[in-house]
């Protein structure tokens, strides 16, 4: 059993935190003391070298039993991460191109005003299919065939590439389905023989049985009226919006914490990782593309990676800025827009990408800082990014690093 660093109360944190970083391990005690935390785990790699790795708390709200090195829990959006590593992956080996028609790879979604679309618009949210304007049974995200034949099917609700909005589900096909097609493999072999087995992650997208016995239950929030200022959370009210069929997620997914869920690959939302396993993801990101003398993407590819691609001030699904590179997350700063409990913002660096996730996880590299990140949580909070107990983190970093003050929007030095 690793030493215990720091108590809280009833919450003992083990791991191990470079003295560098000692504010980050002051940050995570901070949030059980502070901002009532279940249990969570966060680390930090820093060139290429492991600085942080803390976990505490407890993976259930009885508290009887202790998160421990292991435990995974959902990770929800952040498994989206995964999902854009493994197509640009895919990229660097000359097997898929992100300015070729979608068609090329997938005929069949050239279809009802999504002709146009190319494969860069699919990673970009502005393929223009963020949700499924019918239902087509319970669990249909679960049969990958059913599930991209019916994105295919769906009709553009706007003409692809000319504005974005958050595929929060349907990404894990208007991507997945591409990747498969360009490789000849299914999602699930792909991405473990492309990622999770050379880079030895504890990250599973279609969790086998034999690891059940270590995830935590994950709690999610009910939206309030407490919410009510968020245009969101407005949105979701309105019968047939896009927000609306956005929290319809009981007719594409099984109810989470379940064996059905854990076993599921949907690329988008269905990862079980911990912090470890989401700093890991981006260590070679953050490393110039190569980890342990293995490329994983050139260096042509990784510049393309960290680039906008599509910024708005109003993404037709969170209906407020936001700003996406291809397939991942940029630095996004709605701190004076958003008003009420809600969480609509994530302050990396200028350079960093990665990928939120429901309740507050967050993974992601910064290229210039040669610094990859991790943070999960089993005590979800509202919002469509991140809260302060991962920023707070994120900050206790970029400080130990030198950088000064993240008031533009992105941290700098």
């Amino acid at each position: 059993m690793t030493d215990v660093l720091e108590s809280e109360g009833d919450v003992d944190i083990r791991g191990y935190c470079d003295p560098r970083f000692a504010l980050v391990l002051d940050r995570f005690k901070d949030n059980f003391g502070q901002r009532n935390e279940l249990g969570s785990t966060v680390c930090v790699f820093c060139d290429n070298e492991l600085v942080v790795d803390l976990w505490g708390g407890f993976t259930t709200e009885e508290r009887t039993v202790p998160w421990s090195e292991d435990t995974l829990v959902h990770v929800y959006s952040a498994t989206k991460g995964a999902l854009a590593f493994l197509a640009h992956r895919l990229v660097s080996q000359g097997k898929l191109d992100l300015d070729a028609p979608v068609g090329d790879y997938w005929p069949e979604f050239a279809c009802n005003g999504k002709e146009s679309a190319r494969v860069s618009m699919a990673l970009d949210h502005s393929v223009g299919v963020p949700v499924l304007r019918t239902k087509h049974g319970d669990a249909l995200g679960v049969d990958w065939e059913r599930a991209a034949a019916a994105v295919a099917q769906e009709e553009a609700f706007w003409k692809p590439g000319t504005r974005h909005g958050y595929h929060g589900v349907t990404i894990a096909w208007t991507v997945g389905e591409i990747l498969q097609r360009a490789s000849g493999k299914s999602f699930a072999d792909l991405y473990d023989e492309e990622l999770r087995e050379p880079l030895d992650l504890d990250f599973w997208i279609g969790m086998p049985d034999s690891e059940f016995h270590r995830a935590a239950i994950s709690y999610l929030p009910e939206p309030d009226d407490t919410h009510h200022d968020h245009p969101f959370y407005r949105g979701a009210a309105e019968s047939g919006s896009i927000q609306n069929r956005f929290f319809a997620l009981d007719e594409l997914f099984p109810e989470f914490n379940t064996p059905e869920c854990y076993r599921s690959v949907v690329p988008s939302v269905s990862g079980m990782s911990n912090a470890k396993g989401l700093a890991k993801l981006y260590q070679p990101l953050a490393n110039g593309g190569s980890l342990n003398g293995r490329e994983y993407v050139d260096e042509k590819t990784l510049g393309r990676m960290g680039r906008v691609s599509m910024s708005s001030y109003e993404d037709a699904t969170f209906l407020t800025p936001f700003r996406w590179a291809l397939g991942f997350m940029k630095s996004v700063d709605n701190r004076n827009l958003v008003r009420g409990p809600v969480t609509a913002s994530v302050i990396m660096g200028d350079a960093a990408f990665g990928h939120a996730g429901g309740g507050g996880q967050l993974g992601f590299a910064d290229p210039e800082a040669k610094l990859s990140f991790g943070f999960t949580t089993n005590k979800g909070s509202a919002g469509t990014c991140i809260d302060e107990r991962a920023q707070c983190l994120v900050d206790a970093a970029y400080s130990a690093l030198g950088y000064s003050s993240n008031e533009s929007g992105v941290w700098a030095k």
